[in-house]
Order: C-alpha cells, then structure tokens, then sequence
C-alpha cells in the first residue's frame, strides 16, 4: 500500500510539475517565449494562465530607454487598449489582470528604473483600488519597485505554500493530462490582431479570446452576475491607507511633468447595480471624480453605462466593455 501511494503520488507529483498547463513553475520560460515574439515584432496568440506580472517586468524592460507619448497603467479593464485609438501616438500598456494600487506604483518605479519615458499617463481609477478588504499578495513579487517608491520595506514576508500543495492537486493533474490531449498551450506568432486565442500584442495590450468576443448574450448576462465581485467583498469603506497611497503616485507623477488621465472604465449595467449597494463603491465612485475634479485631471468615460449610452451587448462580462468600444471612449477623449 505504500508503495502504491507513493507512486501514485509521485506520478501526480511529476506530471504537475513537467507539463505545468498553469505556468506555476515554469513561469519564466513560458514569458520568455511570449517576449520572443514580441520581440520580433509579432503579437502572440493562444497565451493563458501566464504571470502577467513577471511577464509585464520583463515586457518593460525590453522597452527600457524608449519614449513614448502614452502608457497605460492599472487592471485589465484598460487592457485591451491598444495603439488602435492612439491616432499614430507611441503607446505602451503596462496594465494587468486584478491589479492593486501597489501594483500601479511598482510599474510607476519600474518605469523610472528602466528610464521609459512619457508624457501622459492613463490610470485605471477602479473602485476596487481603495477596498482594504480585498487581500491579493501576488504584488509583492513587485515588492522590491513598492519598497523603492516607498523609500521603506513594506512588502513583509510570506511563503507560499499554494505552490507546494499544488503539486499534489488531483485537479491540477487532471488539468495537466488534458492539456497534453488538446495542446492548450501552444503559442503562435501572427501579424494579424484580431485571432482565435487570447492574444498579447506588441504595445503590451490584450486582445480576448474569440469564445469570450462572441459568447452569445445569455453568457454575458450570468458572468455580469456571478463573476469577478469577490474583488468588492465587505466593501463598506473606502480604505484611508489605499487612499493614501493612491494620492501619494499621483502626486509623485506632477514634478515628472506628466500629464495624468484618470480611466473611468463603463461597468456592465447588472454589475454596476451590484456595486451601487455597496457603501464603498459609492464613496469610491464620488472619490475619484472628487478627486479629479479639485485637481483638474481629466477623467475618460464613466463607471456608470448610461453615461456612455452602453447597453448589456457592450460588453464581455461584469467590469470589462468590448474593447471597440473601450477604444472609442479613449480616443474620444484624448483626441
């Protein structure tokens, strides 16, 4: 019986940790080849599970010295905007998927490490940036950019036992054999933009899968319900620290001469309903456009749909509308 344990265990043990279809640990080479492509000039399709934040860092660092007219930093509700709406503008999109405030400010400090420079600045100014309640440690791979922005180390320590419990995760397992079945993983290098696979393009934008672009309205409907709030949970107040340190980037991109554009990105009608019950979302929303209008910033479009005339075939799911018209709404403002 301990034999059969073992080697049971020890099978499920290597296939997770060989074929590893979420890029847990292999995740340097899985970016690494996503950076091959784009470094060649091609955008890559068929990405998934990747580190966007490991992958992003060293998307920067390829980029390290170059100017550029606009940079897009915070979550992947402005991801998808692209050079499309830039009107010939250099454009880079440093955003990522769940991102936190400390995450704003490690590509902030990564961009002044790697002296990127550029003259305006487009921040996500999500609601979820200033719940306090919504614990998500995976910044502190950035931690060293906060630490150095900080001028303090407030990253504390942690290990991370997901990793090790992973390797014997049936789950995992069962997800691993099925990759090798269907190939889930495999990379193409295209010039097209619009393709079958999630696809990161040459500037640092995302262009969604085809299944997510044309899921019938019934699918966006249940995610708009079901999906992505956990990011909101016990959202009675809005965070003072997350305030703070909001109010602190912002203030430090002023001396750079940079001008800043708050991103104001539409909800999807159901989930905006859902955040207006929140007392936080409330307090944020009336933040943010406090906030930019006492400091003349200029906000780009609006949490709220209606503002934007959006209707529930706008958008892919809860927090993120159709990057056609994400697109329309930047380049309507800026231009």
């Amino acid at each position: 019986m301990l034999t059969l344990m073992v080697t049971v265990f020890g099978g499920i043990v290597t296939v997770n940790y060989i074929v590893d279809p979420g890029h847990v640990y292999h995740g340097q080479a899985y970016a690494d080849k996503v950076i091959a492509g784009i470094r060649e000039g091609y955008n890559v399709e068929g990405v998934s599970d990747i580190d966007e934040r490991l992958y992003k860092l060293i998307f920067a660092e390829l980029h390290q010295g170059e100017s550029y007219d606009y940079l897009a930093l915070g979550s992947s509700r402005i991801m998808t905007v692209s050079e499309d709406a830039m009107h010939g503008k250099a454009f880079l999109n440093l955003s990522i998927s769940s991102c936190q405030i400390e995450e704003i400010i490690a590509f902030y400090q990564i961009c002044k490490d790697f002296n990127i420079h550029y003259s305006n600045v487009l921040i996500s100014a999500d609601p979820s940036l200033f719940n306090a309640h919504y614990i998500d440690d995976r910044w502190k791979c950035l931690g060293d950019y906060v630490n150095e922005f900080m001028g303090e180390d407030v990253t504390g320590s942690k290990f991370d036992w997901d990793i090790v419990w992973n390797l014997i995760s049936v789950s995992y397992f069962k997800t691993a054999l099925s990759s090798c079945i269907t190939g889930n993983n495999e990379l193409k290098y295209v010039k097209t933009i619009t393709n079958d696979g999630s696809t990161f393009r040459t500037d640092g934008s995302l262009t969604w899968e085809r299944t997510v672009r044309e899921a019938p309205q019934s699918v966006i409907k249940e995610k708009a319900r079901t999906t992505h709030f956990h990011l909101y949970k016990d959202y009675n107040d809005i965070s003072e620290k997350r305030v703070a340190l909001f109010t602190k980037l912002l203030e430090r991109l002023k001396p750079d001469g940079i001008k800043i554009h708050l991103v104001c990105s539409p909800f999807h009608p159901i989930f905006y309903k859902k955040l207006l019950q929140l007392k936080g979302a409330r307090d944020a929303f009336e933040f943010v456009d406090r906030y930019a209008k006492e400091n003349n910033i200029p906000l780009i479009g609006s949490f709220n749909p209606a503002d934007e005339g959006l209707t529930e075939s706008d958008f892919y799911d809860g927090p993120h509308v159709r990057k056609e018209i994400m697109d329309k709404i930047v380049e309507r403002e800026l231009f």
